[in-house]
């Protein structure tokens, strides 16, 4: 904490607070009250596609999907998503706890809100 805090300006007890507002899973069945979910599983659409069938039947209608895949188009990835309009994809730039950006890409079908 004490690195990410003198980079990014904040006191150590920012970084954390900011810190205990993200939960890691292993598991789908831990999205069920997310916000959102970021998938980050490797480049291969059948997985992916399957993944967020599932997610549909788990996650609450309001959450967000997100997909931190570099080589699938975002639109293609959203048709197996249960509401194209939630879905948008993400690309944290390296190294993470260097670089203050996060890139959101949306999809034909990605609602402006």
């Amino acid at each position: 904490y004490e690195n990410t805090a003198k980079r990014g300006g904040l006191s150590e007890a920012d970084v954390e607070k900011r810190m205990n507002l993200i939960t890691g899973a292993v598991g789908l069945e831990a999205a069920k009250d997310a916000d959102m979910v970021i998938e980050a599983v490797f480049e291969e659409m059948g997985l992916k596609k399957e993944i967020f069938g599932k997610l549909d039947k788990i996650t609450r209608k309001g959450a967000i999907l997100a997909t931190n895949t570099s080589s699938i188009p975002i639109t293609r990835l959203a048709q197996a998503a249960p509401d194209a309009a939630r879905f948008i994809g993400v690309h944290f730039f390296n190294p993470v706890p260097v670089m203050g950006l996060v890139e959101l890409i949306r999809g034909l079908a990605t609602s402006d809100e």
